[in-house]
């Protein structure tokens, strides 16, 4: 059986499996394994190899897609499996507090209706390029996903507090040979603590209404 390898010049699978436990072997993933449903953690188990070879088979098995715009993982009917679980414990092990940081590509409607859909993924990544390349410079420890059409998120996980972060949100695409032809725009953005509770539920509960929170502030926030 084979399975398509997906590379990205932002993000990557094996990226995102050792940012959430810190793995190197499989036989580390014993605490990943434990959130997955239990048809894939039968998969997983017959395969005895590197780290590698098992995401090519979990990305098989659980549909966990890269969004080839952006390049990175998008929201899918596994997220509480792959993200939420595993994000909330590694932030509790290692001490750390989680925020939410909202993307609302701005715009990205009309700009796909007015210069195309390809100028339109030009914008798009550009925005999240500039996004990831502020964080980069910041913040070992993130966690990107393209959620839903124009919105993203990203998980954070320091021990700084980073409610009043700013970020350079403006992005211009050039989209013919003139200089003069530029699409202007960007992306609006929030960033929100999630509040600490005890028991894992009631933590997962609050991660997921900080995400829909700071999206929703995202929508209403003038650009």
């Amino acid at each position: 059986m084979k399975y398509r390898k997906f590379k990205s010049e932002l993000f990557n699978l094996e990226k995102l499996i050792k940012f959430i436990n810190g793995l190197e072997k499989f036989k580390e993933c014993k605490n990943y394994l434990s959130y997955l449903p239990e048809d894939l953690k039968s998969e997983i188990s017959k395969i005895n190899g590197n780290l590698s070879e098992i995401l090519l088979v979990l990305k098989t098995i659980s549909h966990l897609e890269i969004d080839p715009v952006s390049g990175i993982a998008i929201n899918s009917g596994y997220f509480q499996y792959l993200y939420e679980k595993p994000l909330i414990e590694y932030s509790i092990s290692n001490d750390l507090d989680i925020y939410v940081l909202g993307i609302d590509i701005y715009n990205l409607k009309g700009v796909n209706e007015n210069y195309g859909h390809w100028i339109g993924d030009l914008y798009i990544k550009e925005c999240i390029t500039k996004i990831v390349n502020q964080l980069e410079n910041s913040y070992e420890k993130y966690l990107p996903v393209r959620w839903r059409g124009d919105e993203f998120v990203f998980f954070i996980l320091t021990k700084e507090n980073i409610e009043n972060k700013e970020f350079d949100n403006k992005v211009k695409i050039p989209y013919n040979n003139s200089s003069n032809s530029i699409v202007e725009g960007g992306f609006r953005y929030s960033i929100k603590l999630v509040k600490k509770s005890e028991g894992l539920e009631k933590y997962t509960d609050n991660l997921k209404a900080t995400i829909f929170e700071t999206l929703d502030y995202c929508k209403k926030k003038p650009f």
